[in-house]
């Protein structure tokens, strides 16, 4: 069984990449949005910039964001499917950029001031 890994080296499961360049151009032309669309350009934004599984996204609270002069950091108290014993839980840096149409941070506090006044706000 030795040197077996040098025989037959693994290969990587996909050969290609997609260009993320058509999401992206789709996602800075959506201009004014009602809570559905502002909602669908959070989520796919959110997905692209953390490269995050759905899981930690769909624990995120409200309380768990702190907003500074250059961005968020977004805590996820609750355990993950990737959570070990000594293994820290994630803190997501999000920086703001100029371009407000394709910022997450941005489009995070749109979020945030168009729920203020839901039901539901105390999580995503």
């Amino acid at each position: 069984m030795r040197g077996l890994s040098r025989l037959r080296p693994s290969k990587p499961k996909y050969n290609t990449t997609w260009d993320p360049q058509p999401v992206l151009a789709f996602v800075a032309r959506m201009q004014t949005l009602d809570l559905k669309g502002l909602s669908r350009k959070l989520a796919t934004l959110f997905v692209l910039a953390t490269g995050q599984r759905l899981q930690p996204i769909s624990l995120i609270i409200v309380s768990g964001i702190q907003k500074s002069e250059d961005g968020l950091r977004i805590f996820i108290p609750d355990l993950l499917k990737t959570s070990g014993v000594r293994r820290p839980q994630p803190v997501l840096m999000i920086p703001f950029f100029e371009n407000a149409n394709l910022c997450l941070g941005r489009t995070v506090e749109a979020y945030l001031d168009a729920t203020r006044n839901e039901e539901g706000f105390f999580c995503f």
